[in-house]
């Protein structure tokens, strides 16, 4: 099986609602520097010339704001038969199970609970949208990550199950 025809066994990222109230204050924070750009200008806000200076102050930063929304929105978590794909604000990273070692959870202070990818020559790479702190932004629960958040949560214990399950040879032709 090639990573093409990979089924997707789990996805952590934002849930729909955090989606809707991200887009929703970001158009309430362009309309009150539209607002205020009118109100600096303290002239006429029906005139062509307050309405261009406006358009002009307001543009780059509904620009800034759609890009922050943007990158925000991109984080996922994908458990695949064929590996986990990691995907961050500023990057994707695609690891087939064959350079994975093992699952494991993030026990430090920042970044607790965590899903953590230990790959076979040591590197570690993390999943930032598994941390405790963003389970209620995934739509999941904080209790999920147990009494000191260092639990393994629903994405660490999708990893954790279908890497067993490519270790037993479940996913035929991914090996």
């Amino acid at each position: 099986m090639s990573a093409d025809e990979s089924r997707v066994l789990y996805v952590a990222r934002p849930a729909p609602w955090v989606r809707a109230v991200t887009l929703g204050v970001g158009v309430l924070v362009v309309l009150i520097l539209g607002a205020t750009s009118l109100a600096v200008l303290g002239s006429d806000p029906g005139s062509p010339l307050a309405r261009a200076a406006a358009l002009l102050l307001v543009l780059p930063s509904a620009l800034a704001v759609a890009v922050l929304i943007g990158l925000g929105q991109r984080m996922r978590f994908t458990v695949t038969t064929a590996g986990v794909l990691i995907r961050t604000m500023f990057r994707t990273r695609r690891i087939p199970w064959e350079q994975i070692a093992r699952i494991e959870v993030d026990t430090g202070w920042v970044h607790q609970g965590q899903t953590v990818a230990v790959l076979h020559d040591g590197r570690r790479i993390r999943a930032p949208i598994t941390e405790a702190r963003s389970a209620m932004r995934r739509g999941e629960s904080t209790w999920d990550h147990g009494p000191d958040l260092t639990a393994p949560a629903r994405p660490t214990r999708a990893a954790i199950d279908a890497h067993r399950r490519w270790l037993r040879g479940e996913f035929a032709g991914s090996r």
